[in-house]
Parts: structure tokens; sequence; C-alpha cells
């Protein structure tokens, strides 16, 4: 059987309008200059929020101390009409690793396309058991493929942000890993995917406390996984299945790859895995849903 093909790209991103370093830094153009022409007090505690950034990753602040500039902080945003920047307390948790225990559904997830070879496979797959997925997308690829970016957000899938071009950002400077993200969010946004601006996977699962604050402060969830299914090694499809079937539970989210960093990577078995992981999960009563159809009946709680 040969394999699908892959949907059409004969047109490409269109940045009519976006200057070059805007086109680097900007998820939303017109949000982000609409958040630097608020209020004077609000601007006045978003550069105490980064002086306050700066001391903490150098490790300089003790936690107590964090804690008690946070509830001033709070305090000040509230008599001056404003907010600190970053999610509210008591809202989502920053950090996602799995969904609610009590509901049997999982996310199956996939890093480092999108691959007009395989991703295609998956797509039919996924729709001839009606399931959906949660699509890790590297920048570098949406530009190649915006056709089939914009197939997987038809076909109901899910698509995150997964870095541009997959550095290791612990590894390189804040200023280097906010032009991957930030990159990456706007070839989304003309891409009109939705979510798209929320979820982030770093490439390798690295992060630190750097990246945390600045994904809170950007209003995204940084998005892991509770079973890995082992096809980054280049296990057989046996192996993958086992890997998944043998761990899966309510809330459980799977990580695949439908690709690699250098886009050589053999996918076959992930997709020959995915031929018996999809009617198992189905015959053990699992729905198959997006990472945030998945967590939105959490509890919520502080990360």
């Amino acid at each position: 059987m040969a394999d699908p093909q892959p949907p059409g790209d004969n047109h490409r991103l269109d940045y009519t309008g976006v200057s070059q370093s805007f086109r680097h830094r900007a998820p939303k153009p017109s949000k982000r200059i609409a958040r630097w022409r608020r209020t004077i007090p609000q601007c006045f505690l978003s550069l105490v929020l980064l002086i306050f950034t700066n001391y903490e990753y150098n490790n300089v602040m003790k936690r107590s101390n964090r804690q008690h500039f946070w509830v001033i902080l709070t305090l000040l945003g509230g008599f001056l009409g404003g907010s600190p920047p970053g999610p509210a307390w008591g809202a989502e948790p920053v950090t996602v690793w799995a969904g609610a225990p009590n509901e049997p559904a999982v996310a199956l997830t996939f890093d480092d396309g999108p691959s007009p070879v395989y991703t295609p496979q998956i797509m039919a797959l996924f729709k001839k058991y009606q399931a959906h997925g949660t699509f890790f997308v590297m920048g570098n690829r949406v530009e190649q493929y915006p056709g089939l970016v914009q197939a997987l957000f038809e076909a109901g899938h899910e698509v995150g942000n997964h870095s541009f071009s997959h550095p290791r950002l612990t590894k390189i400077a804040p200023l280097s890993w906010e032009q991957e993200l930030e990159r990456t969010s706007l070839d989304l946004d003309l891409l009109d995917c939705p979510q798209s601006q929320r979820l982030f996977r770093p490439p390798y699962s690295a992060y630190d406390d750097r990246l945390k604050a600045y994904l809170a402060h950007t209003h995204r969830r940084l998005v892991l996984w509770s079973i890995d299914s082992g096809d980054w090694r280049g296990l057989a499809a046996p192996a993958i299945i086992q890997n998944v079937l043998s761990r899966v539970r309510n809330g459980a989210i799977i990580i695949f790859h439908d690709s690699n960093e250098n886009a050589r990577a053999d996918r076959h078995p992930t997709v020959e895995a995915l031929r018996t992981i999809l009617p198992a999960l189905k015959a053990l009563g699992y729905r198959m849903v997006t990472v945030s159809e998945l967590t939105r009946r959490c509890p919520k709680a502080k990360d």
C-alpha cells in the first residue's frame, strides 16, 4: 500500500507587513504592541518583574524572599490598577505531565515534525480510529510545509510549539531561546492555528527555572509526558508497542516522534506500532484526545 501523499504546499507563509526583527521576536504583533501600550503602572510592574527574574535566574534570591516579593508585587499591582505578569494565583500549572487520573483518556503527542513522509500516515491512522493528537512542530518545518500544518489543524488535531531549530534550550542564552519560541509562534499564528500560543514542549525535554519563568510570563504551558514510547532510540515496532501498552493509564501523555531534529530518522516503526496501539487503546476504553482536552478537567494547582 502506497504511503499517503502530503497535502499540497503550493502556498507559503505571508510575512507582508511584518519586519524581520519582529518576525523573530513577537508571536502576536498586535497583542504585543497593545501590551506595551497599557497603563504606566503595568509598565512599571513589568520593569520590576524583569529585575526580579534576572535576580532569581542567578539563584541569589532565597525561596522565602521570592514569596515575599510576589506578595508585595501583587498588592502593589492591585493598588496601581494592574497585576504582575504571568499566571494568576490558583491558575493552571505551568508544567503539565499528565491529565486527570479518573478520566479514561490519553493524549498521544508527536515531536519534531511535521514530516511529509510520516505525518500524513499518522493522520490517516488517527482518522481511521476517530482519534486526535497533539503535534509539537519545529518552526523551520512549519515554514517548509505550511499546508501540512494546516491539514493537522483542519483534521481536529492540536499543534504546539517545539522551537524553531531544536536546540537544547538550557545550553543557549535566553535571548536565543526567546527567538526560537517566538519565531515559531509567529509562523503558527500566520496559519491561524488555535492554541499554538499556549503549549510548548522543549527539545530533548530539557528545561530550567529560567525557561519556566519565561513561559509563565508569556502565559504558556510546558507540556512534558508520562509515558515515553522510546521510538527516538530507534526501537522496532514491537518494543514501542510494549513500552506504551504495558504502562498506559488514565490521563497519560505519551510521547512519539514523527521526525527528528535533522529530518533523517526512520519513523516507519512508529507508524507500524500505531497500527496496533490505536485499536488496542480503543478496545481498552480509552479516548484518544488532544493535550488541551485531556488537561481541561484537571484540578487547578500551583506549579
